[in-house]
């Protein structure tokens, strides 16, 4: 049996931080995005999801992020998760270091970026990734 991925594409809150008018209420987001312009200074994306059965002795758990430039912290349930800015994937093992709860809450904060050439690549491919051990 291969991997299966379990995108994380709806159900975000997107709150600028700080945000332009001083407000501080998140708004509906879904994944992956396209930075707004004039960009924000910063951004925190918010997401509730329950855990995956998974048989732990044949199958492990990963976060998968691809197309993320910019990410400055990765925190799961309140905790933050190590991880390396320069890679272009994102995967991180959920096992005892980074555990997951019936109900959890993935934060992510990044400073938005434009393109080198102007254009502006959709940003935020998240996914929880069961895979065979």
């Amino acid at each position: 049996m291969g991997e299966h991925a379990i995108r994380l594409r709806g159900g975000w809150e997107w709150l600028e931080v700080p945000h332009a008018d001083g407000s501080n209420v998140a708004q509906p987001a879904s994944l992956p995005l396209t930075w707004p312009s004039p960009l924000p200074p910063r951004v925190r994306l918010t997401r509730r999801f329950g855990a995956p059965r998974i048989d732990e002795s044949k199958e492990s758990l990963w976060l998968r992020l691809e197309h993320v430039g910019g990410l400055e912290s990765i925190r799961l349930n309140g905790q933050s998760l190590d991880f390396d800015r320069d890679a272009r994937r994102l995967e991180i093992l959920l096992d005892a270091r980074a555990p997951l709860l019936s109900r959890n809450q993935l934060e992510l904060e990044a400073i938005p970026q434009e393109q080198g050439d102007g254009s502006s690549e959709p940003w935020g491919n998240v996914a929880l990734v069961v895979q065979p051990r």
